[in-house]
């Protein structure tokens, strides 16, 4: 609509993007935010989002779903198997705790590799499109998307 919006730590937001890649993070050694606990079941799913199929993970951004609201659908390799544009939706969240790629595009150090700080942390929906592109994939048209795990 043209009007300027303020977005900031815990605003809920909505991207529309591509999966560059998906993977349950610290399985062996557990994360802190998950008290350490081992295993798939019990850690974040990290996804790097891309505007185009091809881009590399340090041109994303990051969202993460949490073991705490992680529908049965929602795994990391049934993640990473979707082709088509994806809309996401969570709360934003800035991860001081990690670099952003270098302007050479390269991850610094043992930092994940994403474009910003800023990720969407946890994911509340996570909607497949029925269509293919970004281009007829569009983000204000619910009857474009279906959530993951539906028919």
């Amino acid at each position: 609509n043209g009007e300027a919006v303020t977005v900031g730590e815990g605003s809920l937001v909505r991207v529309v993007a591509y999966v560059a890649e998906a993977r349950t993070s610290n399985v062996s050694s557990g994360e802190s935010v998950n008290c350490k606990r081992k295993g798939k079941a019990n850690n974040d799913i990290h996804i790097t989002l891309v505007r185009r199929p091809d881009d590399p993970p340090c041109a994303g951004i990051v969202a993460e779903v949490i073991p705490h609201f992680r529908p049965r659908a929602w795994q990391d390799t049934a993640i990473a198997a979707i082709k088509r544009p994806v809309r996401v939706a969570g709360h934003l969240f800035f991860d001081s705790s990690h670099l952003p790629c270098n302007e050479d595009g390269y991850a610094v150090g043992g930092n994940p590799a994403r474009v910003s700080a800023w990720k969407i942390h946890p994911l509340y929906a996570f909607e497949v499109c029925k269509h293919t592109t970004l281009a007829t994939c569009r983000g204000d048209h619910d009857e474009d998307w279906t959530p993951l795990g539906k028919p």
